[in-house]
């Protein structure tokens, strides 16, 4: 079975066609709209024109709220302008064909669950780091979507904050595109860096990079370490465009090992140590997990 898969982004909408190997054809991307509803539908019915003539229905993985059998979207995410509707139903009444939606994070946890880094365990997450911080969690083998469809929205754990104007405290803000960004302008000033700029100069050993991608990965091991201490987990798959870099992988774990045996040390900490390993797909994660939740919601084997 073929189908066109949609990644639907803060900034891009990735798209491809996925069959039952899990190959991916047919990759490009468009800019997401920013201003509508009506604009992203719009955008969904061209790419679907485009290339979902032979596909067997439409498979998308974006941020937000989402019950995906139900095909309701309570929010968004980063698309605010996406709340409280039935997005299934309507962009199916636009292309004419099956679509599901599902949370973005929760494809790539999936994807991981049941192909990746995840595959031989019972209990993991995965956490992806791009604009926001996606989160899934894998219990017994299955994905955990909570009771509100809103497990893992780690973005909004808090370090600190007890008022709401604190949103420099929130993890999203540390760990998301924008917390990189300030962190390596404090060591460095400020400079129009891209993430290509910054892992260039850190694998080529630049002190002030360093410092802050060190600062950057004890803020990440700090936040799966409040996490490990409530789900106890086996594993923690790090995904995202920045997790293909190995110095952060390396970096994090260092911070992690250094956070664990200070704790250990000073409070006999029984919090088990999971390992930290990258996610096997990074960009390719969401499209295929969309995949694999429409043959589970329509019963494809």
């Amino acid at each position: 079975m073929e189908l066109l898969t949609l990644d639907i982004g803060g900034s891009t909408i990735k798209y491809g066609i996925v069959d039952s190997k899990g190959n991916i054809s047919n990759k490009g991307k468009f800019k997401t709209p920013s201003d509508s509803k009506e604009s992203l539908y719009n955008t969904i019915k061209i790419i679907w024109n485009e290339y979902g003539s032979n596909s067997k229905g439409l498979a998308i993985s974006m941020p937000g709220v989402i019950d995906t059998k139900k095909g309701f979207a309570y929010s968004g995410g980063v698309l605010h302008y996406i709340k409280n509707c039935e997005i299934a139903k309507e962009i199916s009444e636009i292309i004419n064909t099956n679509v599901i939606v599902a949370n973005d994070a929760k494809c790539a946890g999936v994807a991981e669950l049941g192909f990746g880094s995840l595959k031989d365990i019972d209990d993991g997450v995965v956490l992806v780091l791009g604009t926001g911080i996606g989160g899934c969690i894998i219990k017994d083998k299955k994905l955990y979507e909570g009771k509100h469809f809103s497990s893992a929205e780690v973005s909004y754990l808090l370090s600190g904050a007890t008022e709401k104007e604190s949103r420099d405290k929130l993890w999203v803000i540390k760990n998301g595109i924008e917390g990189l960004a300030d962190t390596v302008e404090k060591y460095y000033g400020k400079h129009n860096f891209t993430g290509f700029d910054i892992f260039e100069l850190a694998n080529a050993g630049d002190e002030r990079i360093l410092k802050a991608l060190k600062e950057f990965s004890k803020n990440v091991a700090e936040g799966i370490f409040t996490l490990q201490a409530i789900l106890d987990v086996e594993k923690f798959a790090i995904g995202g465009g920045i997790s293909e870099q190995p110095i952060l992988i390396k970096l994090i774990n260092e911070a992690y090992d250094e956070i664990h045996d200070n704790f250990v040390e000073e409070f006999n900490s029984p919090i088990y140590r999971p390992k930290i390993e990258v996610c096997k797909f990074h960009n390719d994660a969401n499209l295929l997990g969309a995949y694999y939740r429409f043959r589970t919601i329509y019963n494809i084997k």
